[in-house]
């Protein structure tokens, strides 16, 4: 069995300070993975049901500080050393499908392969609008975001790449 604890991306040890101390004890204690979750903006006004709480409400307020996932498990992978990195779910369709592999190629190289992706689809209808972006609901883009993120995330070994070997095409 393996064990995974969420990095407090969020709320008020979502500083530079709190990240560190958090993941350099996470490791030091063992566990296994360090887990973030994904919003980009935090609409002030919420009228999509939350689907993961019996009342449906979204139990963060929107003026609690929560860090973008990629760049605090970057900053992650800098204090760590052997903890895996995971994103507990990374909202695809809110991402430019080509950044986003290259993000996440890069990431996976300078944690020295430590990289696991988790993706879904999203549900707050607000977030996507305040994006521009197409709704959840509206678009297929999950299926050729992946398959792009896969194509331009292949792994590649060559001496040059840093320690994990892999190439960021």
């Amino acid at each position: 069995m393996e064990i995974g604890i969420h990095l407090p991306h969020i709320g008020p040890l979502a500083t530079r300070e709190g990240i560190t101390a958090f993941a350099k004890l996470a490791e030091e204690y063992e566990f296994d993975s360090l887990w973030v979750s994904d919003h980009v903006v935090m609409p002030r006004k919420l009228s999509s049901r939350y689907p993961y709480s019996p009342d449906g409400n979204f139990p963060v307020p929107p003026d609690v500080p929560f860090l973008e996932p990629l760049s605090t498990l970057l900053f992650a992978a800098a204090v760590t050393e052997r903890v895996k990195l995971g994103t507990t779910i990374l909202v695809i369709p809110m991402r430019n499908p080509i950044v986003t592999a290259k993000q996440l190629a890069s990431l996976d190289v300078l944690s020295g392969g430590r990289l696991i992706v988790g993706v879904g689809s999203g549900w707050m209808e607000e977030e996507f609008q305040m994006l521009g972006r197409r709704s959840h609901g509206e678009a297929l883009v999950p299926t050729s975001t992946s398959s792009s993120s896969r194509r331009c995330g292949r792994r590649r070994t060559h001496p040059s790449k840093g320690s994990s070997g892999r190439s960021m095409r």
